[in-house]
């Protein structure tokens, strides 16, 4: 039986809050091993070395050396930005590896917080053009007019609360939202 790992994180810095990339195989953003004789090795690194046996025999099976999982530690000081990743079939059009569905697990939340996921309603292809439209103007220019935020489906997450977030969700985090975030290994939005 192998020792339990502890890994240093990847602290990142955002113009919104900030991210701490808690278990990460991601080139140039990877966590160290922070304990016994493996001390110093990247994850990826540990997958190679222990194989199925750190990773188990169906997801050695499937994935090989390549750890499919991103655990990343959020904190939004700000609302996120409107969001959207590719799912497997584009991600594959795009030459990734894999598309980028997510989880989320909310941690804290003040009082006010918000997530923004999904549509509320459909629209026409000539209504969602100048819903987007909106999205990229000055706010006091459009006079009532909907963005991208005001036709989204609102939460008001509490500690507690998760949330999957399949590839292709519209979503957004906002401000005061603390959450741990369990995703496939990619970093890319559409």
């Amino acid at each position: 039986m192998m020792e339990p790992l502890k890994f240093k994180p990847v602290r990142i810095g955002t113009i919104w809050g900030s991210e701490e990339w808690i278990l990460s195989a991601m080139e140039g953003r990877q966590t160290v091993c922070l304990c016994g004789e493996d001390k110093g090795l990247e994850l990826s690194a540990l997958v190679a070395k222990y194989e199925d046996r750190l990773v188990g025999k169906r997801v050695w099976k499937k994935f090989g050396k390549r750890f499919p999982l991103l655990v990343k530690y959020i904190n939004s000081r700000q609302q996120l930005s409107v969001q959207v990743h590719p799912g497997e079939e584009m991600a594959d059009r795009k030459g990734l590896p894999n598309g980028k569905t997510e989880m989320w697990y909310v941690l804290q939340a003040e009082e006010d917080s918000e997530l923004l996921l999904g549509f509320s309603k459909k629209f026409s292809k000539k209504e969602f053009a100048q819903i987007v439209s909106n999205s990229i103007q000055e706010k006091d220019v459009l006079k009532g007019e909907k963005t991208l935020e005001d036709v989204l489906n609102r939460f008001c997450p509490k500690r507690g609360d998760w949330y999957f977030i399949p590839a292709g969700t519209v979503h957004s985090i906002g401000a005061g939202t603390r959450i741990l975030e369990i995703q496939q290994p990619s970093d890319r939005i559409c």
